[in-house]
């Protein structure tokens, strides 16, 4: 979350802080009387989606039983324009109004709750509470990629596949009605695939012909009958069999740059293209062949305006040229102001410090965010995140420390390319062992470097300024209050009151830039690996290592607690660094101690790693017992006698001493043939020694051992076997 202005990016805000900032909220035409933050710590606000749930999070707790489902029959909210719903309890806390139908799109809505209907001697001035908000003007735009052949063989037959982007979520057969295909007057299929979220929907277009004529194929979009202004269209030049040319050509520039040319007839594989495809200012170009799809990627970013040539030696599938060589002026865009993060994981061994890595481009600077989740919360934490989550931060965290960073590199660098940078976290936090840390990294549209028409770069001198000015602000206060309030569960959406959509990746706009193009991590300081692993009996076994070494470490102190954060069980690692315990009731977190070194290990069943690509089979162990049967061969006859050995194991010493062992052999027809017991054996192994008749059948037999409930089997082959034979004819 972007904590530098929190009451303009969460949808629920806070009355504290829309009391300390009412200039923000004069656009959105809220006062608050500062008496109700005694009775309401949050609600909804903000820009939200038409699937939106209206909450409002009380400071004292809601009743239980009865006297909840009377609260919850009374009319509590009402809206303008109206909205019809239900009430319901979220939790302990908040009432959730949750609308019979979906939100309508770009309205705003006034809000009113009445909290004299909960609360008993209320000022008749706090009788009523009246809160606004308002949904995401729904919008959207229509990207068609290149057409390609259904079969290499047949190019007559092709299809064209491409994506509708809505600004908000709107159902499948709603989007489906606003696109339109025709070809020569001819209206083509088109089928849909819509993501769960309902704002991507893919479509592909079937039946595009090429024949020994041109055509064109038109694909029409009309947004009115969605309730949108936004209609055009697109025309796609098909053509003929006889022509093979240069359908499109664009720059990709994410995440890699690269120039992508779509041609009318899939290539010849393997074909050099080495001086075919190249560019004005000589860069070196590398080529990937795929379909009818030509990448060209250059050994460096390029910039600005500049020629791509093709030529005409360029062949399709069946061996033709291009008729003639073309070139077509392309746009090499700045890369946009982004951050991302660099490999995966949570832990960070001390090996090389606290030296924490991310990239940038286009940017001067950037904002970090520290949260500290304190060593005494992390097993509240865990409860709802795993290692690498955020949920519920608030309540188990703190704000640490917030820094804005100039990127100085040490070198010269084009900024306008993705460069590492490197945090040290030394400089920032005091590692508390056992504490984890959340690193978030954001920035702001003044430490843009791209290019934007009657704007300038902000120059380091102004941006040093820029960050003293804001040290002596009174903007520390309000971040602190955002942590000292209650907390707020619910950041449902990502939009300030006045967000526009279809300004989102302009970055030249203010709505670029905000929470969802920051990029966050949790960092556990520690050098402690952990393997957990659990049997049948409950008992688990743990082994523990140091990251950096690769040792194992003895003596290290495991607890083990759960769900309810109670201790079950304690133990110490041995000299092989394994530790093992017995458990009577189910685990849930494993908390590791070695000196001032700490590792936590979730041990619910959904933290597992998955097992599915393995053999994991292995022995069962039956009521704390092994067994293993075997003989003296794989194969008998009928006839043979069968030499058989068992061997038993029971660690925990359930078994009485001259505990009776009994064998028991069956035939194909799962008939007894033979049983014996014995109640004594040499440290564990018991021989059993029986025979079968020239006559038996042959087929897969089964021995049986029992030992009391415990039963092993074993397959066991009887068959007729005739020994090779060497034919040899001497001349």
């Amino acid at each position: 979350m972007n904590f530098r202005k929190p009451i303009y990016w969460l949808s629920l805000l806070f009355l504290f802080q829309l009391l300390t900032d009412c200039n923000k909220h004069k656009e959105a035409g809220v006062e608050i009387n500062p008496a109700f933050t005694s009775y309401i710590s949050a609600f909804t606000s903000g820009t939200i989606s038409n699937q939106g749930i209206i909450r409002i999070r009380l400071v004292n707790e809601l009743p239980s039983g009865d006297a909840l489902a009377a609260i919850l029959e009374k009319d509590l909210f009402s809206f303008s324009p109206k909205i019809e719903g239900e009430v319901i309890a979220g939790d302990e806390r908040t009432l959730e109004f949750r609308p019979a139908e979906r939100l309508r799109s770009g309205m705003e809505y006034s809000a009113t709750f009445r909290l004299g209907a909960l609360v008993q001697d209320l000022p008749k001035d706090l009788d009523e509470f009246r809160f606004s908000f308002r949904t995401i003007r729904q919008s959207f735009s229509v990207d068609i990629k290149g057409m390609s052949p259904y079969n290499n063989n047949d190019l007559s037959r092709n299809s064209s596949t491409g994506q509708v982007q809505t600004a908000d979520y709107i159902e499948g057969e709603r989007i489906e009605k606003i696109l339109s295909v025709n070809q020569d007057g001819n209206r083509l299929p088109v089928s849909w695939d819509h993501d769960p979220d309902g704002k991507m929907h893919y479509f592909t277009i079937d039946s595009i012909r090429r024949s020994e004529n041109k055509s064109s194929v038109e694909v029409a979009w009309d947004g009115s009958k969605i309730d949108v202004d936004n209609s055009g269209s697109r025309e796609l030049q098909i053509p003929s069999l006889a022509d093979f040319t240069i359908m499109n050509i664009s720059v990709v520039q994410q995440p890699e740059q690269f120039v992508l040319l779509q041609f009318s007839d899939p290539l010849l594989t393997g074909q050099y293209l080495d001086g075919l495809i190249h560019m004005e200012n000589g860069t070196d170009l590398q080529f990937i062949i795929e379909n009818n799809e030509v990448r060209a990627y250059p050994s460096v970013r390029q910039t600005g305006q500049l020629n791509v040539i093709v030529e005409s030696g360029i062949r399709n599938i069946s061996g033709f040229r291009l008729r003639e060589s073309q070139s077509f002026e392309l746009s090499f865009e700045e890369v946009k102001p982004a951050v991302r993060l660099t490999g995966k994981g949570v832990i960070l061994p001390g090996s090389e410090g606290l030296i924490f890595p991310f990239e940038a481009v286009n940017l001067k600077a950037v904002d970090v965010t520290v949260v500290r989740i304190f060593e005494n919360n992390v097993s509240q934490f865990l409860q709802v995140n795993h290692l690498d989550g955020s949920d519920q931060l608030k309540r188990v965290g703190r704000l640490l420390t917030k820094k804005t960073l100039i990127l100085r590199p040490d070198h010269p660098i084009d900024f306008g390319n993705w460069n590492t940078f490197f945090i040290d976290l030394g400089d920032l936090i005091k590692s508390e062992p056992g504490a984890i840390y959340r690193i978030e990294i954001g920035f702001r549209r003044s430490y843009s470097l791209y290019p934007c028409e009657g704007s300038e770069a902000i120059t380091e001198e102004a941006l040093e300024n820029e960050i003293a000015e804001e040290e002596y602000d009174d903007e520390g206060e309000e971040e602190l209050s955002y942590w000292d309030s209650y907390e707020n569960a619910y950041e449902e959406g990502e939009y300030y009151w006045d967000y526009d959509w279809e300004e989102r990746d302009d970055p030249c706009s203010e709505h670029y830039y905000g929470e969802r193009r920051s990029v966050a991590r949790n960092i556990l300081a520690s050098d402690l690996g952990i393997i957990a692993k659990q049997g049948n009996d409950r008992s688990m076994v743990f082994a523990v290592t140091d990251l950096v070494t690769t040792e194992v470490l003895s003596g290290v102190d495991l607890e083990v607690y759960n769900y309810q954060r109670q201790l079950l069980a304690s133990a110490h690692t041995d000299d092989k660094g394994l530790a093992r315990v017995g458990l009577a009731n189910v685990p849930f977190l494993l908390v590791a101690k070695y000196g001032d070194q700490r590792g936590y290990l979730r041990l619910d069943d959904g933290s597992s790693l998955s097992l599915s690509r393995f053999d994991v089979s292995g022995s069962v162990v039956e009521k704390g017992l092994k067994g293993f049967i075997y003989g003296e061969r794989g194969v008998w006859r009928p006839g043979d006698s069968l030499y058989l050995s068992f061997i038993l194991e029971d660690k925990a010493k359930n078994l009485p001493k001259d505990h009776p062992v009994s064998f028991e052999l069956y035939n194909p027809n799962q008939q007894l043939i033979y049983k014996s017991v014995k109640t004594s054996g040499l440290n564990g192994f018991y021989s059993f020694a029986t025979a079968t008749s020239p006559e038996a059948p042959t087929g897969n037999w089964m021995t049986k051992i029992k030992v009391g409930g415990a039963v092993f089997t074993q397959r066991v082959r009887i068959e007729t076997v005739k020994p090779n034979r060497l034919k040899i004819s001497l001349d």
